[in-house]
């Protein structure tokens, strides 16, 4: 850094407590003593996690960088906590915050830092014909700057901050921010901040109370029609005497903030490892990777092992259909699991048991309940479907042989799908030494 967000990082979350906590770095893991590689991947003396031989690990791969939906569903009041660590990821240096606080975020700096506090979407989004409109509380002191920072999929960066009693535009192609607007910064009469995107050309702009009172800064063109990545970033490249803090409210308060369809992230697992919306982990001997067009597990050693992916993003399931072909499944060999994760207590799955040939519905409120089971076959139960009715509040639990007519497993009130991960994991080694596998996830005929 500082003052820029790490280089497409993506921290790698646990499900359950299980996980490895590398950061991907546009095309490999980032890893130093203090944490884990992927399962048959070692941290090498540069800091990457790499291969110790044919048989290591899944191999790691950008993928494509999913986005759904505009800027402007990115909208935060920073008044729940929970819900604000759902949608921002931590991206401070050691002993630096940026936290939700008393409803606005705050961003510190202790003494001694010559570092940074940041934190980023946990998605990416489109910037096309929308934008980001923020209120700045209380600027930095001294030599720190405060930063909306926009990383694009490419590795472009655009920033506007303030540093020293002023604002600017500043736009990063790689060889580091180049200036192209700046103005004294008056924090009474143009509190709001706003960037938006109208016709390829990105507006910068400073605002007072009223959506009238715009004025603008800069104007950037050429700006690359990609996701970008969101993040508020405080830095200081001096060591600090004393400790310094920034406060920003009212991320986009005037649009209607909502998640992207449950059904909008699709993956036909051909990229050779997981893309930027998927975040991975693994527990015992599990291992798993994209191989030949499918995400494929095998070798659950002991029972309780478990691996897999678990989208970084939260989805709307509601009124939705989200289903995936199994090509490959030997029950023998281990448990295939495709979950809607709400938190640990609550999630609604469709399991393929290890060792029982049986495939199950199951709802989870605190306990768990089986809400329909069917003998498996391969041949006859090859892709899964969940649908939720948002007129009856049901979730239906389907399965097809030719993913064209559908029989019903189960069905179950549907309860808070708002804000929903997709996982799908194996796990439960039973005796075989086959494999179990997913496909198409939302790209199976409708």
């Amino acid at each position: 850094m500082p003052g820029r967000p790490a280089h497409l990082a993506i921290a790698a979350t646990a499900l359950a407590g299980c996980g490895f906590s590398a950061s991907f770095d546009g095309g490999r893991f980032r890893c130093d003593s203090d944490q884990n590689c992927p399962d048959g991947l070692s941290c090498s003396a540069e800091g990457y996690c790499e291969a110790g031989g044919e048989d290591a690990g899944p191999p790691v791969d950008a993928g494509a960088t999913e986005a759904c939906g505009t800027t402007d569903a990115l909208r935060e009041s920073f008044e729940d906590p929970a819900l604000f660590h759902r949608f921002w990821t931590d991206d401070s240096s050691a002993g630096a915050s940026a936290d939700s606080n008393d409803g606005v975020l705050t961003l510190t700096l202790q003494i001694g830092d010559a570092a940074w506090a940041g934190r980023k979407s946990s998605r990416w989004y489109r910037l096309q014909d929308s934008g980001l409109e923020f209120r700045l509380l209380d600027p930095p002191e001294g030599n720190a700057r405060l930063a909306l920072v926009l990383t694009f999929a490419g590795g472009t960066a655009v920033r506007l901050s303030v540093r020293q009693g002023t604002v600017e535009a500043a736009r990063d192609d790689g060889d580091g921010f180049v200036t192209v607007g700046s103005a004294e910064l008056d924090p009474v009469t143009q509190p709001l901040w706003r960037v938006r995107e109208v016709g390829g050309e990105l507006l910068f702009e400073l605002g007072g109370e009223t959506t009238s009172s715009w004025t603008e800064l800069a104007t950037m063109r050429d700006i690359p029609a990609e996701p970008v990545e969101v993040g508020f970033y405080l830095s200081d490249g001096q060591m600090r005497a004393d400790g310094v803090a920034a406060t920003i409210d009212d991320l986009n308060p005037r649009t209607t903030g909502h998640l992207c369809a449950a059904s909008s992230l699709t993956d036909d697992f051909d990229g050779g490892g997981p893309g930027l919306a998927w975040a991975t982990w693994n527990y015992g001997t599990c291992e798993f990777a994209e191989v030949d067009g499918a995400l494929r597990f095998r070798n659950m050693g002991e029972v309780y092992n478990d691996c897999g992916y678990r989208s970084l993003a939260g989805y709307d399931m509601t009124g939705d259909t989200i289903d995936i072909e199994v090509p490959t499944a030997d029950p023998d060999s281990g448990a295939l699991n495709f979950t809607l994760f709400i938190d640990d207590e609550h999630r609604f799955l469709i399991r393929l048991e290890a060792g029982a040939s049986t495939v199950v519905a199951q709802a989870s409120d605190g306990g768990t309940v089986e809400v329909g089971s069917q003998s498996y076959s391969p041949d006859t139960i090859r892709y899964w479907r969940m649908v939720h009715e948002r007129d009856t509040g049901l979730l239906r639990f389907l399965f097809s042989r030719d993913a064209a007519t559908w029989s019903e497993l189960g069905a179950t009130e549907g309860t808070n799908l708002e804000n929903v991960k997709i996982v799908l994991y194996a796990s439960d080694h039973a005796s075989g030494d086959g494999a179990v596998a997913f496909d198409r996830l939302n790209l199976v005929a409708r």
